[in-house]
Order: structure tokens, then C-alpha cells, then sequence
């Protein structure tokens, strides 16, 4: 084992190395291996396809260790049209600090982007499969957007506004997001709260709109063991939709969990979530037309997660 340790440790210096010559043959890092204006500036470009920097989350969608549910918060994170997990172009990020203490860090970026975005309405006037059915990205293309998060001298108090806005070309309209969050962590407790509000602008009429929002709760009383809760909500709104239950479009979830962690790498979890609505969960959309039909759409959905997150 040690022998593999140490093939690993030196294949990563070799690589580190590698990089580093790279960067001082272009001028960005001195001979020291110190970064050079040049490459202070470098460091805070982004290219190609990065993570979207619009919420707490939503650059770590993948990092299970790092919530306290198995899955993010529905009520925001789920296929509602506000967050892509990366778009597809060009941004700019970087951070100041005064010596008070206060600190404040930045997101600019322009490009397309994929936007999951569910509308199980649309698919009532014809059965769909189950592949037709996970057919779920809106695209959203020339979006501008933004993210600012405030670092008060209190530590462990995170304040942030986010927004974007793009265009929509098969429905010829423009998406508009707002967003704002908070994050508290102190000692063994974290709160963390997000809101949005979507608008899907055409015409110059204001066609869609959603409001989300979620709180959440975890506490370790001892290292190994965190109990966490949960409350999200979300309501969409469209012009010129009839007959359509009132339910389709909201969403409401309470939840709570509990998490045996084994370390920082590898996590238990055990929630109960309450979900009250028909936006995220309700019958395939293959019978769903036929259960509003007879009138047995119920609003209220139980469910019990269990899985394991870790990261390395």
C-alpha cells in the first residue's frame, strides 16, 4: 500500500510540475512559481463550460457530502427552469477583502445554457413515454447573469443576490431570474435559505412567472451524528391555462433527516419528506390525463429516502 501511495504522490507532483513550468513558460507565474499579474488576471477567467454561479448549491450539484438531504431542495433546485448546472461560454470571477474584515466575491458570465424545466400540463393532451417524458431542458440562449455575495466581519454569515436573463428561441420570448440567499454556519449548527422569482417575458407581457423559496436546518450534537430540517415552497404561474388542476403547478415540502457520518468523505442518510402538490410528483404522464379525468389526483405524496453520499 505504501508503495501505491507513493507512485500516487509522485505521479501528482510530476503532474503539479508539469502545470507549472507551463505557467512560467507563459508569463504567468515567476520563477518562484508566484503568479504574475498576468496570471492573477488569467486566474479569474472562465471558459469553455463552467459551473453556473447563481446559488449556494449550484456549483457542488454533485457533491452529495456538502447538504444534508440526499437531494437538493426541490422547491429550487429541481426542473423548474431557474438553475442550469453549467453554461457554455465566457465569465469572469474574483474576490476583495478590507482589513475590517468584510469581504466580497463576484460572478459575471455570458453564454447558452440548458435549463431542466418540467411541465408535466404539457404533456396532457397526448400520452408520452417514459423517454419523451425525461425530455426536460429548455435552452437559453445569450444570457447575461450575475452573482454578488457579501461577507460580513461576523464569521460564517454569507449574503448574496444572483440573477440572469436570456432568450428563449422556441418560444420566442426572454427568461428573466432573480434570486437571493443567505447561509449561517456557527459551530455545529448551518441555516441556509434560498427565494427566486422567474419570469418568461414575450411580447412585452410578463406570460410566466415562479416563486420559490426554501429554508433549511442541520445540527451536529456530536461529530458523527446531524439531524437536519427542511420547509421549500413553489408556485408557477402561466396566462391562458384552463382546465388544468391548480395543483399541477404548486409544490410544498417539509422534511426531516437524520445523517450518520462516517467522515468528511462519507455519509449515511436517512429523510422523511411531505410534499404537498402535483408540480414534482403525481402519476405517469401516460395515466395522469385519466386520473384527473376520474378525479383521483391526490395532492399529498409521502416519501423516504436512504442512500449514501461521499466524495474524494
Amino acid at each position: 500500500v505504501s508503495d501505491r501511495l507513493e507512485e500516487a504522490r509522485s505521479a501528482l507532483w510530476n503532474e503539479f510540475t508539469r502545470h507549472l513550468d507551463f505557467l512560467v513558460l507563459t508569463g504567468f507565474a515567476d520563477s518562484s512559481g508566484k503568479l504574475t499579474d498576468d496570471g492573477i488576471w488569467a486566474s479569474k477567467l472562465r471558459l469553455g463550460q463552467p459551473k453556473h454561479p447563481f446559488s449556494l448549491y449550484s456549483e457542488t450539484f454533485q457533491v452529495g457530502t456538502l447538504r444534508p438531504f440526499v437531494m437538493l431542495p426541490t422547491a429550487v433546485y429541481g426542473p423548474g427552469g431557474v438553475i442550469a448546472e453549467f453554461y457554455r461560454g465566457i465569465g469572469l470571477t474574483g474576490s476583495v477583502y478590507t482589513n475590517s474584515g468584510w469581504g466580497l466575491s463576484y460572478d459575471l458570465y455570458f453564454g447558452d445554457m440548458d435549463i431542466p424545466e418540467y411541465r408535466s400540463w404539457d404533456g396532457l393532451e397526448e400520452a408520452q413515454s417514459e423517454e419523451e417524458e425525461i425530455e426536460l431542458n429548455e435552452d437559453t440562449i445569450n444570457t447575461l447573469g450575475a452573482r454578488v455575495t457579501l461577507e460580513p466581519p461576523m464569521g460564517g454569515l454569507l449574503l448574496g443576490v444572483s440573477g440572469f436573463t436570456g432568450e428563449v428561441p422556441d418560444e420566442d420570448a426572454r427568461r428573466i431570474c432573480l434570486g437571493a440567499y443567505l447561509e449561517y454556519a456557527w459551530q455545529s449548527l448551518t441555516i441556509r435559505g434560498e427565494y427566486t422569482r422567474l419570469m418568461e417575458i414575450a411580447d412585452g407581457e410578463v406570460e410566466e412567472t415562479m416563486n420559490s423559496f426554501y429554508l433549511e436546518a442541520s445540527y451536529k450534537p456530536i461529530e458523527w451524528l446531524q439531524f437536519a430540517g427542511m420547509y421549500g415552497m413553489s408556485k408557477f404561474e402561466e396566462e391562458d391555462i384552463e382546465d388544468i388542476p391548480t395543483s399541477l403547478f404548486d409544490h410544498q415540502e417539509i422534511a426531516v433527516g437524520i445523517n450518520y457520518i462516517f467522515n468528511l468523505s462519507f455519509i449515511l442518510k436517512l429523510s422523511y419528506h411531505y410534499i404537498i402538490g402535483n408540480r414534482y410528483a403525481h402519476p405517469s404522464l401516460d395515466t395522469l390525463g385519466e386520473v384527473i379525468e376520474a378525479g383521483d389526483l391526490t395532492d399529498n405524496t409521502h416519501v423516504l429516502f436512504f442512500g449514501t453520499a461521499f466524495s474524494f
